[in-house]
């Protein structure tokens, strides 16, 4: 099964860029992602619909603050399908 969920250095390896990055992206809003237990976490279904449309994803333009927060609270109340988070790849 494939993993929807994951880590700031997963998605770093998957988009080949850093995991600074990776964070400057998020704090810019051009990338969705929610901070559970102070751990960022990334919808791969989310950044796989930023690589394939970015014009209609909303999210290859800035969001606004409120759009951001939407969008954790969104998050948050969604059930996860994963039954194991991913962790750090040893």
């Amino acid at each position: 099964m494939e993993q929807n969920v994951l880590t700031v250095h997963q998605v770093a390896e998957y988009l080949q860029i850093g995991q600074r990055s990776v964070y400057k992206l998020v704090r810019e809003g051009i990338i969705p992602g929610i901070k559970i237990t102070n751990k960022w976490r990334f919808d791969k279904r989310e950044i796989d619909k930023i690589l394939k449309f970015p014009e209609k994803s909303g999210y290859g333009a800035r969001y606004r603050r409120q759009d951001i927060k939407e969008r954790e609270l969104e998050l948050r109340s969604a059930p996860l399908n994963n039954s194991k988070l991913p962790g750090p790849d040893l």
